[in-house]
């Protein structure tokens, strides 16, 4: 019955009945599931964000996600949870399709002005004066604060945006952390670096034979070409980030937190990657085969 009477409304009727209903939901949550960037703040206390913390944050912004601020103000939060000392990280990849779809595509990748895809928070903070932002056009990765440089330096250079030399790589090397605010587990781009970790256990390679040599315009306007790998067709319908995640949920080393309407959740990344090999180990896959 719903979709026939769907079917027989205006688009503008059905842009006003949604608009009716969203602004409903708004008050509902502003009024029952609202909180402050205090509030926000001692939540991240809760899940031991401390200062001199390395975080990789990966978000979702909502209008009914319940924070009494904008997304600006959640970063600046964030920013002081780990304090001078920290890091704070995200990613800033610009497309949100396959890479091999998205290196067929590209023509140049501009550092300063290669827009992000990777949500409004991200954007905004990829904005900002103090962040840096790697070179890497497939997986390229946001940081401020005290390590930003050395997160975010010879991105470039790694084959493979995601392995060895890479900011992903440095984020379990050093101790940090991946926090999930508003979104699923299976946005968590550090789960490529763990399929780099295991790839000799796939039952298909993980990257595609094409080496792409793509175009960067770098912080100086200097063109650049780097070589890199695409995930292969295999990899990319495969993946099952989910069987990670319920593992590391029975382990006890992950878990989801409510505040107001929004979800957070917090893992370190060395626990993730062990969870992994763990589960390799036993002949758990992380993909479908």
């Amino acid at each position: 019955m719903r979709n026939f009477i769907a079917k027989k409304l205006s688009p503008t009727r059905k842009r006003k009945i949604k608009a009716f209903f969203n602004k409903i939901k708004k008050k509902y949550v502003d009024t029952f599931l609202s909180y402050s960037p205090a509030d926000l703040q001692k939540k991240l206390q809760g899940l031991e964000i401390k200062q001199d913390d390395t975080i990789m944050v990966h978000s979702g912004w909502s209008p009914f996600n319940g924070f009494q601020g904008t997304a600006q103000d959640a970063i600046k939060i964030f920013k002081e949870a780990i304090g001078p000392e920290g890091t704070l990280l995200m990613v800033s990849m610009s497309y949100r399709n396959a890479a091999y779809e998205y290196f067929e595509k590209l023509k140049c990748f501009n550092v300063r002005r290669t827009s992000g895809r990777m949500g409004l928070m991200s954007e905004i903070f990829r904005r900002q004066k103090d962040v840096l932002r790697s070179l890497h056009p497939a997986h390229p990765v946001l940081a401020w604060g005290k390590e930003a440089t050395w997160f975010t330096l010879g991105h470039e250079n790694c084959g493979f945006s995601c392995g060895e030399g890479s900011p992903f790589e440095k984020l379990s090397k050093h101790n940090g952390k991946v926090l999930f605010f508003d979104v699923e587990f299976n946005t968590m781009t550090f789960f490529h670096y763990i399929e780099h970790v295991i790839r000799e256990k796939l039952p298909f390679p993980l990257y595609g034979e094409k080496e792409y040599d793509l175009k960067i315009i770098d912080y100086e306007g200097q063109e650049i070409h780097v070589k890199a790998h695409a995930f292969s067709k295999e990899a990319v319908a495969g993946r099952r980030p989910m069987l990670l995640e319920k593992e590391v949920l029975k382990r006890q080393c992950f878990s989801w937190k409510k505040i107001g309407n929004t979800s957070i959740g917090v893992i370190n990344a060395a626990d993730a990657l062990e969870c992994a090999k763990n589960m390799i180990s036993k002949g758990n896959f992380l993909h479908e085969v």
